[in-house]
């Protein structure tokens, strides 16, 4: 818990533009990013995340609103509350499968960003 407590600390401070979201997101998910690439074309979950950034419970607050804690929250509320079939694969998958590995990498990547700023 201390550990997490920094990393919000130091990703709260971090300003991240609207514009690098695309970027974060499809890194976190592993997926190619074409820099040209229609918004409308991508993928149901980075436009899942992306909507996430404005409309997740807490999104509006001053640590998240376009910070790097608002994109990483972003990464775990879809994760523990809108990709799965149920309640149930959902906390499995956020505890101990995909979800679990996707949360990890989200703040992994968001923390190396914040070193590199």
């Amino acid at each position: 818990m201390v550990e997490l407590k920094e990393a919000a600390d130091v990703l709260s401070k971090v300003r991240i533009h609207k514009d690098e979201l695309p970027a974060y997101f499809h890194n976190v998910a592993n997926d190619e990013l074409d820099e040209d690439a229609d918004p409308d074309k991508f993928s149901r979950t980075i436009k899942t995340l992306l909507d996430a950034v404005n409309e997740a419970p807490g999104a509006n607050l001053k640590t998240a609103e376009g910070t790097l804690w608002g994109a990483y929250n972003a990464v775990t509320y879809v994760t523990d509350h809108v990709l799965g079939r149920s309640d149930d694969s959902r906390i499995v998958s956020s505890w101990f499968g995909a979800g679990s590995g996707l949360k990890r990498r989200a703040l992994e990547l968001a923390l190396d960003i914040a070193k590199a700023a």
